[in-house]
C-alpha cells in the first residue's frame, strides 16, 4: 500500500492465463479514498505483459 497526499491508494489484480500463452492479461483495481472515509473514485485497468514478467510482478506485491 501507498499512502498519498489526500488519501490512499492500492491495488487489488488477478490474473487468468493459460499453458503455452505468451500474454498475461492483468486486471489492477485501483480505489481511492479520501481521509474521512468518503471514495471519491474507482477505477480498473487491464494491462497485457508478457509471462516473463510474471516473476518481477510478484517481486513488487
Amino acid at each position: 500500500m501507498e499512502f498519498g497526499v489526500g488519501g490512499l491508494e492500492y491495488g487489488v489484480w488477478n490474473m487468468e492465463f493459460g499453458v503455452g500463452q505468451k500474454w498475461v492479461f492483468v486486471t489492477f483495481l485501483e480505489e481511492k479514498v479520501v481521509f474521512d472515509g468518503n471514495v471519491i473514485g474507482l477505477k480498473s485497468k487491464k494491462i497485457r505483459i508478457n509471462t516473463y514478467n510474471i516473476n518481477n510482478l510478484y517481486k513488487k506485491c
